[in-house]
Order: C-alpha cells, then structure tokens, then sequence
C-alpha cells in the first residue's frame, strides 16, 4: 500500500488565484481590480455567470460571461484524480487557448462596454 504524498507548493499555485479571491470577498472587496483602478477584471461576471449555470440557466449564464462554458474545462485540466497535478503539454495548450480566449473576449466586452 502507497502512502499518496502531498501536493507540492508548485502544484498549488493554480489554486492561489481562488484563494486570493475569497480572502477578498471575505474582505468585502470582491475585484481587485475594479476596486483599484475602476476597470472590470477579465473574470467579471464569471460568479454570477457560475450561479446561473449551476441553476440550468444557459443564457443568462452566457450573458454574465462568455466564457463561463470553460470553467468545467480549466478544473478538469487542474485537478487531475481530484487534486493538483504537473500539467502534461495537451493541458498547457488548452489553458493557454483558454487565456487566449478570456484576453479576447475580455478586450471585446471592454470595447462594447458589455461588462455587468
């Protein structure tokens, strides 16, 4: 019998993001960004868009971000057998794709002034 070991600090880092964010909710300051500088960070939207997923309600959930159909496709990609793991290249290629993605889309929500 195999005694797992536990996550390396490099395979936590993923996780810091989430962390930082709660910690801030917890705070009262939700965005970071928005509170520094007035702008709408790439994510904005994504909470309320996850809630409404979570309700069945595919179109608001796209209307509070576009790219909320990704999320169940970055936490597979992060967490392999149900914890951080090394990211393989196919898994690199799909997170950077996915950034590459959440940059464009938000450059074009921040054009159209879109962003809830």
């Amino acid at each position: 019998m195999t005694v797992p070991r536990p996550p390396s600090p490099r395979q936590l880092c993923p996780l810091l993001p989430a962390a930082l964010y709660g910690l801030l909710a917890l705070l009262g300051t939700p965005c970071l960004l928005r509170s520094l500088w007035g702008l709408p960070c790439p994510g904005c939207g994504m909470t309320r868009a996850l809630m409404a997923l979570l309700r069945l309600e595919l179109w608001q959930a796209l209307e509070y971000h576009p790219m909320v159909w990704s999320l169940p496709l970055i936490a597979a990609a992060i967490l392999r057998d149900g914890r951080p793991t090394p990211w393989p290249p196919a898994d690199r290629l799909v997170l950077a794709s996915l950034g590459g993605g959440f940059f464009v889309c938000y450059l074009y929500r921040l054009s159209v002034c879109s962003i809830p």
